[in-house]
C-alpha cells in the first residue's frame, strides 16, 4: 500500500507557504515579538497535517516553509515604509494628513 499518492503533490506546499508568510508579517509587524513568537508554530502544525495527510513529503513542506518566511519578511519590510503611525497613534497611510 502506498503512504503517499503521487496526486495532488506540489513543491513547493502552498498551504503551509502562505501560513508561513502570514504569521511571518503579524510577527515582524508587532511591536513585541515576543509575545507573538508562539504563532511561528501554527505551519509546522499545518505541515504535520499535510505530512500526515499523504499530501506533501517533507522536502515540499520545508520549502514552503522557507519561501513563506522569506515572502512574509520581504512584505513586512516593504509595508514598513508603507504605512506610519499618526500622532494620535492610528494608523495612517503615508501621504495623507
Amino acid at each position: 500500500e502506498q503512504i503517499h499518492s503521487t496526486e495532488w503533490h506540489s513543491f513547493p506546499s502552498g498551504d503551509v507557504l502562505v501560513t508561513t508568510a502570514l504569521i511571518t508579517v503579524i510577527w515582524m509587524a508587532t511591536g513585541c515579538r515576543a509575545a507573538t513568537a508562539w504563532l511561528l508554530v501554527i505551519p509546522l502544525l499545518v505541515g504535520m497535517q499535510r505530512f500526515i495527510a499523504g499530501r506533501h513529503h517533507l522536502s515540499d513542506i520545508s520549502a514552503g516553509l522557507v519561501l513563506g518566511a522569506w515572502v512574509g519578511a520581504l512584505t513586512a519590510r516593504g509595508m514598513k515604509g508603507w504605512v506610519q503611525r499618526g500622532r494620535d497613534g492610528r494608523l495612517m497611510a503615508e501621504n495623507s494628513e
